[in-house]
């Protein structure tokens, strides 16, 4: 849809069910503005010391890959209000905090809940609790999920899709702990990705006819050795705001 020639901002709605989330809990914020220092801190371009490039593979780094960005940056993220400390015991993590506002709530075996435990994770899971609501627009739900990229994270969420179009009430969503972490997990830290996605009825087809014109696209973009090839000819920019 489009608004003298410019394309509409679809809007998503935020909102503290007290007063008391709104004074310890900031609301969510575009995912773009909470790329972690080591992201930023990656060069493009890498040495190659020691390491072997087949099929004329180039010393670009996922700095150079504008999708690995795109999936950190896209919608929303919810952040972290509070220090968590975590402390390894004979009977699975304990986790402590001061604030008055939980930032989560204990669970069941991870069996229990319908989960595998996740190899190198606690066998307890967790949830974090959602403190703002979120409405997508009509006709659009929210994928819940963890942080893309982000295996530095001492926990793992579970991903999940509501149809936050019909139901903005805040949630939980359940997580693990690292069996190897000790700590602090700090104020701040990203917990939750949060990302509208558009309902459909959709259907798979094999469509050989595809081969030759993506084949093309994919030697233009091997082509270029500096990378970019993508962003140049096919990205579509997209906005968080």
């Amino acid at each position: 849809m489009k608004l003298f020639g410019k394309p509409s901002v679809l809007k998503v709605e935020t909102y503290a069910p007290t007063e008391s989330v709104e004074d310890i809990a900031d609301a969510p914020i575009p995912a773009s503005k909470a790329l972690p220092d080591w992201y930023k801190n990656i060069p493009r371009t890498s040495d190659l010391r020691g390491l072997v490039v087949e099929n004329g593979g180039s010393n670009l780094t996922v700095k150079a890959c504008l999708p690995y960005l795109e999936a950190m940056s896209a919608g929303y993220m919810v952040n972290l209000w509070c220090d968590i400390q975590v402390t390894q015991t004979n009977n699975g993590p304990l986790l402590n905090w001061t604030s008055e506002l939980a930032p989560l709530t204990s669970r069941t075996p991870a069996s229990a809940t319908g989960l595998q435990r996740l190899d190198g994770f606690s066998e307890w899971s967790f949830a974090w609790n959602m403190p703002w609501g979120i409405k997508t627009p009509a006709g659009y739900s929210a994928l819940i999920t963890h942080p893309f990229n982000r295996p530095d994270l001492p926990f793992q969420t579970v991903s999940g899709i509501t149809d936050t179009d019909n139901y903005a009430v805040p949630g939980i969503a359940t997580f693990c702990i690292s069996n190897t972490f000790e700590g602090f997990i700090k104020a701040g830290t990203p917990i939750l990705q949060v990302i509208p996605i558009k309902r459909h009825d959709w259907e798979i087809e094999i469509n050989q006819d595809l081969k030759k014109e993506e084949e093309s696209k994919r030697k233009k973009i091997i082509g270029l050795s500096s990378g970019g090839g993508y962003k140049k000819s096919y990205w579509v920019p997209k906005s968080y705001r």
